[in-house]
């Protein structure tokens, strides 16, 4: 089973629109970072999915497998925001929303804040 068809279900309960389920890209077809901030060791690092908006990244998406914490897939996606968003000039900030979804749970929250709503799929 696909990443995608793993959560694809549970971002349809909180009703995001079809039309933003075929702006996918997958992990082959963007960047790659190197290390990132509160990581002690390198590696390549790639967030699951971007959804783009307009040709800028607007929404990361991590998943993980239903043995791992939905919260450890949302602070993820949050460290991939913060460094997307370093990457635009002071004050653009695209990527406003992150989601983590473990199988089971799907957490939506803010890029910049600890705070998330929770969905059970």
């Amino acid at each position: 089973m696909s990443s995608r068809n793993f959560y694809t279900p549970c971002l349809a309960i909180h009703n995001f629109s079809a039309y933003l389920l075929g702006l996918f890209l997958p992990k082959n077809r963007y960047v790659r970072f190197h290390s990132l901030p509160n990581l002690h060791y390198q590696k390549n690092y790639v967030p699951d999915y971007l959804i783009f908006f307009y040709g800028y990244p607007v929404l990361v998406i991590e998943a993980k497998s239903p043995a791992m914490a939905a919260t450890v897939a949302i602070t993820e996606a949050r460290l991939y925001a913060h460094a997307l968003n370093d990457s635009f000039p002071a004050g653009t900030n695209p990527i406003s929303i992150v989601c983590g979804c473990n199988g089971r749970e799907l957490l939506i929250g803010s890029w910049d804040s600890v705070n998330y709503e929770k969905f059970s799929c």
